[in-house]
């Protein structure tokens, strides 16, 4: 349910009556999905703020909700619900992020320059965000840009390994499969790396082109004493303090930190793929095996590489340059420099126009249609 701007969102898992996208469920009874994604939500805002990470995405709570719902409420991209719905259940709230969505910026004539001008250390809190709370669908609808080039992540209440998620051992199940536009080597960022949408430039949200090729960070103190309580302390007791609905999820999240303090981001970054690699070069279906490890250059232009790039069975992609279009990193009045080389002021390497074109579906097809009661 979306209110004016200044007000903020809620999102509901499920709401009786209202069979969005066919989900069902019974007022009164209990929904275990809903229940899962209110405890991440809660537990991840706990974490972001006592890691000096709450600025970079919207702020999250939780809150009963008494209303209606109009009639017309969305059901499918083509579809709408002909009846009002009461409504009365707890709601994931957001904080209203200002902008608009970075796929919308795209679209736009002039839109797409404003990515030159993001501040640097938002571009690498991001992708620190990202990659110690386990973003695993970090695309352009997530991420909100202002009219001063700010960015905003929204969307936030299935990270921490809950995307991936499945019961069973710790060690041989998918424990966090990272993929963000801003963190290198994985699905999101390698798929859009040299692409033609946003007129090549989504590739400057490689947070390499802001902090340096080396991919190596200067942790800021409250974030740099945030992991060090996590590698300091037992899963049990990450696992009791921040309420996280999985145990596995505390030892994920420990093991990231232990990493990113003991070898840096891009080694940290290495290790945590590992799983994901694995996933790649062994489960892949026929039809993927002929581009598995390959780089982006390596795999000739068809559609079957525009369906691998955004396979989601694995989220490891081949680790490869960033492609920053000239872009000098904007540091001016930064609360903190990320950089470890303060030298380091924007990549030359520029898109090449090599890519795919991400399918613009009509405005016509995406209308939506009211059902008939």
């Amino acid at each position: 349910v979306e209110t004016p701007r200044g007000n903020p969102y809620v999102k509901f898992v499920c709401v009786p009556g209202l069979p969005r996208h066919h989900t069902v469920c019974e007022k009164g009874e209990e929904n275990p999905r809903e229940k899962r994604l209110i405890q991440n939500t809660e537990s991840l805002q706990k974490l972001a703020d006592f890691c000096g990470l709450e600025s970079i995405s919207s702020r999250s709570w939780i809150a009963h909700v008494r209303g209606r719902m109009p009639a017309g409420m969305p059901l499918t991209p083509t579809e709408n619900h002909p009846m009002p719905v009461d409504v009365d259940q707890l709601g994931i709230f957001s904080s209203p992020a200002d902008g608009i969505a970075m796929s919308a910026l795209c679209a736009g004539v002039e839109g797409p320059s404003l990515l030159f001008d993001v501040p640097a250390y938002q571009v690498v809190e991001a992708a620190l965000y990202d990659f110690i709370f386990c973003a695993g669908d970090r695309h352009t609808q997530n991420v909100f840009v202002d009219e001063d080039s700010n960015i905003k992540l929204i969307d936030n209440d299935n990270l921490l390994g809950e995307q991936v998620f499945v019961p069973g051992s710790f060690n041989k199940t998918r424990k966090c499969g990272v993929s963000s536009l801003f963190i290198p080597g994985t699905m999101e960022s390698w798929r859009l790396r040299r692409s033609k949408y946003c007129r090549g430039l989504l590739g400057t949200l490689d947070y390499r082109c802001h902090a340096g090729p080396s991919g190596e960070v200067n942790l800021k103190p409250k974030l740099q004493q945030c992991l060090t309580h996590f590698k300091k302390s037992s899963a049990n007791d990450i696992h009791a303090e921040f309420g996280l609905a999985e145990l596995d999820f505390a030892k994920s999240l420990k093991q990231r930190a232990t990493d990113l303090l003991d070898v840096g981001f891009p080694a940290a970054l290495q290790r945590a793929s590992e799983f994901e690699k694995t996933i790649m070069f062994t489960k892949a279906p026929d039809n993927k095996k002929p581009f598995v490890g390959k780089k982006w250059d390596e795999i000739p232009p068809s559609s079957d590489k525009d369906l691998f790039v955004a396979w989601r069975d694995s989220m490891w992609r081949p680790l490869e340059p960033a492609v920053c279009n000239g872009l000098r990193a904007n540091w001016d009045n930064a609360p903190w420099d990320y950089r470890t080389d303060k030298s380091f002021v924007g990549g030359e390497e520029g898109a090449d126009g090599i890519g795919i074109e991400l399918q613009r579906i009509t405005v016509e097809m995406t209308r939506p249609k009211t059902i008939q009661p």
